[in-house]
């Protein structure tokens, strides 16, 4: 049943954080809304990545819809949170443009991620009166900046410097 009506797809950000974005669009119909959320729960419980950010289409009437407990349960399985419900508790339903050439309606998201940092790091710039270490650090540093492309990131080819250095 959730064949078509529950994408996912994972994203890599800085080849060190990866996000992991989903749709849900659930049947109109109460008796499919049901047998669906249970198999939805099942696929959520099987993606293993906290930063997960899930997109749903379903339609509920917060007063009346039977399926609510089904979906209350999934959020609550999955450590989930709605936004929308959150910010407009009162509000019955959200509003979103229309999409042109579509029967769907475009949501877009902008991810503003924070960067990850280790403390500031000093060299203790005495040991550069040393010749001889002085000599060994030119010959290491020239090896080493072609290692670059032996890290997954940047920031850990750099740590591994740092300790080196």
């Amino acid at each position: 049943m959730i064949k078509d009506r529950f994408q996912t797809i994972n994203i890599n950000v800085n080849a060190d954080k990866t996000f992991t974005l989903s749709n849900v669009y659930a049947p109109n119909n109460t008796v499919d809304k049901k047998i669906f959320f249970t198999e939805i729960n099942r696929a959520l419980k099987a993606i293993q990545n906290e930063k997960h950010i899930i997109g749903k289409t379903v339609s509920i009437d917060i007063k009346e819809d039977e399926c609510l407990p089904s979906m209350n349960q999934i959020m609550f399985d999955n450590e989930l949170e709605d936004i929308w419900r959150r910010r407009h508790p009162k509000t019955k339903i959200c509003t979103i443009e229309h999409f042109p050439l579509s029967d769907h309606d475009a949501i877009s998201i902008k991810l503003v991620l924070e960067t990850e940092t280790r403390g500031l790091w000093k060299m203790n710039t005495s040991i550069l009166e040393n010749p001889e270490y002085v000599k060994r650090f030119e010959l290491f540093w020239k090896g080493w900046t072609k290692q670059k492309c032996n890290f997954s990131t940047l920031t850990s080819w750099w740590e591994i410097a740092k300790i080196r250095i």
